[in-house]
């Protein structure tokens, strides 16, 4: 329920953010995004750094390295210093994936730092994020004649390159938000009962009239029915909830609302591993394990509050901990929900190219004998495919291998059912694991 609310919003927000006839609408407290754990208002994350270093970490002897000389060497930390800590260690998962195989190499060690128990790892949400899109668009991806898929779209908008095999990433994100919000504003004309959205802006509709439609919006939009047997048309809705999704926890990461995130964790878990990206849903799991199992309340707090990071304490200018060095780059400005493109009044025509095209194609309603049907293929409901593999075997799997690692046998990674993320970063040193 703690999503639902949040989904309307952003229903509703697509509509008074893209459609002209809004654009003096007031909106009122009751359409502001509810707040789960939100980094407290004017907050300035304080920042200590440290000396570069050039240790390679693409190796476990490489990430072994680093903690030595990061604790040991910059800090001066013995290691009866060391021993009773717990450290947060916010990564990607390739980094995740090696130091826990540098943990299961050094079980026997000497004392907790060089067994190196101190490090208690989580995964970026920056990293979570990239390989979440990079994920939904090898499912929902398509072909140029598939009507209705993410290549139809793109080259329907001329973003044909955004299919090739190294895409950009922010060009993509923009590119499938302007998607997003097209189906959206279509759906919006269909479910607000007037000719146009200008007819329903002019009869002032209340908040709770709004509230009303974008339940209806998400019931008939981005729900599926199990007997649709029209492709185009159960994809799109597929689509759709996915993105969602994203945008969800990319606005509540922008929003600095930990508590947001951590309401969609669980569905992340099952959409990861329904789209075969194995390793990130092992990682949400691992992190849910250890914030309601393993840890402590107060640590798991300190987790928590450091995986999002605000370095000007302006409001809605939140980041992930694992982008801060590419906001130094100024690599930032594309991830704001708020700000950049995500805002730009200047996008409205390519969202209304797309909202056009839905309402054109009829995408919105089941047609079991759309022309051109037998072209479509059904793409997969990740949600569901991941809940049923998560309760199958992936989570009597994830607990072998808990029991295993609280052993000492280590923490075997799993492999990926689709190729490994690989953006175009314009020139970032981060990799996309």
């Amino acid at each position: 329920m703690a999503y639902h609310s949040q989904l309307r919003i952003h229903i509703i927000d697509l509509l008074l953010d893209y459609c002209k006839p809004f654009q003096d609408y007031k909106q009122p407290p009751s359409l502001f995004h509810p707040e789960r754990r939100k980094m407290p208002k004017g907050y300035r994350t304080k920042q200590y750094p440290l000396r570069t270093s050039t240790i390679d970490e693409s190796s476990i002897t490489g990430n072994i390295a680093v903690i030595n000389d990061v604790y040991v060497n910059q800090l001066k930390m013995t290691h009866e210093q060391l021993a009773d800590l717990a450290i947060p260690s916010i990564n990607d998962q390739a980094t995740n994936a090696r130091i826990r195989g540098a943990k299961a190499l050094r079980t026997k060690d000497i004392n907790p730092f060089t067994r190196l128990q101190i490090i208690q790892l989580c995964f970026g949400l920056f990293h979570l994020c990239m390989n979440l899109i990079w994920a939904l668009l090898h499912v929902h991806r398509g072909s140029i004649h598939q009507v209705g898929s993410l290549f139809y779209f793109f080259a329907l908008l001329d973003r044909t390159r955004l299919g090739c095999e190294h895409p950009d990433y922010h060009t993509l994100w923009a590119t499938l938000l302007q998607i997003l919000r097209g189906i959206i504003l279509n759906a919006w004309k269909v479910e607000c009962g007037r000719a146009s959205l200008g007819a329903f802006a002019s009869s002032n509709p209340s908040p709770d009239k709004l509230v009303k439609i974008a339940d209806q919006i998400i019931f008939n939009h981005t729900t599926t029915a199990v007997l649709d047997t029209d492709n185009a048309h159960r994809n799109i809705r597929l689509f759709t909830r996915d993105l969602l999704y994203v945008l969800e926890l990319v606005h509540a990461t922008s929003e600095g609302d930990f508590g947001r995130i951590e309401d969609i964790l669980g569905n992340l878990a099952m959409i990861f591993r329904g789209a075969g990206s194995n390793n990130y849903c092992s990682e949400i799991l691992c992190f849910l394990h250890n914030i309601k199992k393993m840890w402590t309340p107060e640590f798991a707090d300190i987790t928590r509050d450091n995986m999002l990071v605000n370095l000007t304490g302006i409001e809605g200018h939140c980041m992930p901990i694992d982008l801060n060095i590419e906001h130094l780059i100024k690599f930032l400005k594309h991830f704001f929900a708020a700000k950049g493109i995500y805002a730009s009044r200047d996008h409205l025509a390519t969202i209304n190219k797309v909202a056009h095209k839905v309402g054109e194609l009829e995408l919105h309603i089941p047609k079991p004998d759309r022309l051109g049907s037998d072209l479509i293929r059904p793409v997969v409901d990740t949600l569901e495919a991941g809940g049923r593999k998560l309760r199958s075997s992936t989570l009597a799997t994830f607990n072998r291998k808990v029991r295993g690692m609280m052993a000492g046998e280590g923490f075997e990674g799993e492999d990926d059912e689709i190729p490994q993320a690989s953006f175009d970063l314009s020139g970032s040193d981060e990799s996309s694991s």
